[in-house]
């Protein structure tokens, strides 16, 4: 199975990001800080990192940059998430590697489209 990586500071979001997508057959790591995320990446080499932008210590931004600095783990995909949704927030993510970015209002809605997007292309391309 897929692995994925949590990472957000909000305990309730993990857990049930944690539910939904365990329930689809994923295995889920969970990170509570951008430092502990850069550890579980470079430890664990999950399949995608859904990651939240505004965390303590490390903000996502910042982990996103050194995901893309580190020879070891830079092809890692990442999925942002955050409240703050803004068009100059995309074009940021987007320069920094991000595969994309998600809306946290709607992120138990969509949550199990956007992972099987990223990580199976051919099953949604309709």
């Amino acid at each position: 199975p897929w692995t994925l990586l949590v990472a957000d500071d909000n305990q309730d979001v993990l857990d049930r990001l944690d539910r939904i997508l365990t329930q689809e057959g994923f295995q889920v790591l969970q990170a509570g800080d951008g430092n502990e995320t850069l550890e579980v990446i470079r430890a664990s080499h999950p399949d995608l990192v859904i990651l939240d932008l505004l965390m303590p210590r490390l903000t996502g931004f910042e982990v996103l940059r050194q995901i893309r600095q580190d020879e070891r783990i830079q092809d890692t995909r990442v999925l942002a998430m955050s409240s703050v949704y803004k068009d100059n927030v995309l074009e940021f993510l987007h320069e920094l590697g991000a595969d994309g970015l998600l809306d946290k209002e709607n992120l138990m809605d969509t949550i199990v489209f956007r992972v099987r997007q990223i990580l199976d292309p051919e099953d949604h391309s309709s």
